[in-house]
């Protein structure tokens, strides 16, 4: 077997779209990986390599490609396509403001000083990935590719979900710790629950025995020893017990800590002269506010530029695209449990398809009644078909968010019920509307406290 055929990519020599001159980048091969699993964000969480030699490659690394020269950071296609300046939203301003050299600004100057190419590990690429964002920034307000910057932003969440994900073996070993507490805290409800029926039944017990007159017979007062005894005997079981369980809780959080403490994550370790390579990223941000320090805050940057673009209005007549992007962003903010954005960026996303589907409706019957012909409505009819399960997706979409935020709401709602319960109705309503939460919730809680006062009225009527 030859060195290339133990590796996914391929060598390939191309020139800078930008300066023109040459560099060896890795091509993946096309046919080097399958896909498994997609997760909604679009991160592949499972695929699987057509090779073992490939195992050790890390298919999220191929993505962008990087010029030494200009220092020119995008995606592979750029490099390879014959008419770059063909590709609109800046590139041209791009191209002209990397011409003039990017070197000797702050931010660029702290990355290049680290960069590595090919980037092979997790803060290599999150380096790479930062100077191909910042780069779009340099083209105007009106030229710039917000989706691409929305992507770059996601790609950057990617990179910190991965580098705080372990191996496949860690991964059993995490998997086999939340198993081992989930059945301990089983056995501990189960004895929770034991020694309190015990309780109960000994307090039934006792009362019986003190109650019983039994015609002379005294069913159960004549065996109040032998129901001591027991009940006695029972305790003794549990005083040796509950120790025995702290010992399982004990042993668990042992186990956990041990695998914490070998757990590594890239971006926590040392890097360069700094204690981590998240201090690094924090100097970083100071030179810059578009630099994510987090998974969050990359997700967070992701939404908002996509819903630059989809504000800008390129993709109002391509109902495909817009569909992709604004179900994306929905899902975006769910992650970031911002539930009142998701489901108000679900609501401009129904609204929109349903007017699709409107003009569509609207279109089949200017083609009917012109007798444009069987060919022509049954394209409208089929593309009318794909924007109605459209509209059908998304709403299963804004219903799940709906109950998300729901039970969110539900949390919240108890803690001010029960930190503001001197409040009436009135000012309980307000307090909750002010964290948005939903009018149903909002009414039930309200309902609870007025039924609560006017209890509290009675038994003052009543004394």
């Amino acid at each position: 077997m030859s060195a290339s055929e133990d590796r996914p990519f391929f060598d390939k020599e191309a020139a800078c779209p930008v300066c023109k001159k040459s560099t060896v980048h890795q091509y993946l091969r096309d046919y080097a990986y399958t896909v498994e699993k997609r997760d909604e964000d679009l991160f592949v969480s499972r695929y699987h390599w057509a090779k073992p030699e490939f195992e050790n490659y890390n298919l999220q690394f191929f993505h962008l490609w990087y010029c030494p020269h200009c220092h020119y950071t995008d995606e592979r296609k750029m490099f390879i396509t014959n008419k770059p300046d063909a590709f609109k939203n800046g590139f041209v301003d791009l191209k002209n403001a990397l011409l003039k050299g990017i070197g000797s600004e702050p931010l660029v100057q702290a990355v290049l000083k680290h960069i590595q190419y090919p980037a092979e590990t997790f803060t290599a690429q999150y380096l790479l990935h930062v100077l191909a964002v910042y780069e779009q920034f340099l083209a105007p307000d009106y030229a710039r590719n917000y989706e691409k910057i929305g992507k770059l932003y996601l790609r950057i969440s990617w990179l910190f979900r991965m580098a705080t994900a372990q191996d496949k073996s860690d991964e059993a070993v995490e998997k086999d710790i939340e198993a081992y507490f989930d059945l301990y805290q089983k056995l501990q409800a189960n004895l929770m629950n034991s020694l309190h029926n015990l309780e109960t039944l000994n307090q039934w017990i006792e009362n019986k025995i003190e109650t019983d007159t039994g015609n002379g017979y005294r069913f159960w007062k004549k065996h109040a020893r032998e129901f001591k005894q027991n009940y006695e005997w029972f305790v003794g079981l549990w005083d040796t017990a509950l120790p025995l369980l702290q010992n399982y809780d004990n042993l668990g959080k042992t186990i956990q800590m041990e695998y914490h403490s070998t757990h590594k994550n890239p971006f926590e370790s040392p890097f360069q002269e700094y204690n981590s390579f998240q201090k690094y990223i924090e100097e970083l941000k100071t030179l810059w506010k578009g630099v994510p320090a987090s998974e969050s805050e990359a997700q967070k940057l992701a939404a908002h530029y996509l819903f630059e673009a989809i504000k800008s209005g390129v993709y109002d007549t391509k109902v495909s695209r817009y569909y992709s992007i604004m179900r994306l962003i929905v899902h975006l903010y769910q992650r970031l449990q911002q539930y009142s954005q998701a489901l108000d960026k679900s609501r401009i996303l129904i609204e929109r398809l349903e007017y699709f589907d409107r003009t569509l409706e609207d279109r089949i019957k200017k083609a009917t009644s012109l007798n444009e012909g069987t060919a022509t409505v049954d394209r409208l009819n089929k593309n009318r078909m794909k924007v109605r399960e459209m509209i059908r997706d998304a709403r299963e979409q804004r219903a799940y968010v709906l109950r998300l935020k729901t039970e969110a709401d539900e949390k919240r709602a108890l803690e001010i019920f029960h930190s503001h319960r001197d409040c009436t109705p009135e000012e309980l309503a307000e307090l909750m509307r002010q964290q948005a939460i939903e009018e149903a919730v909002i009414k039930k809680y309200t309902a609870e406290l007025e039924s609560e006062k006017k209890k509290g009225l009675f038994q003052i009527f009543k004394f």
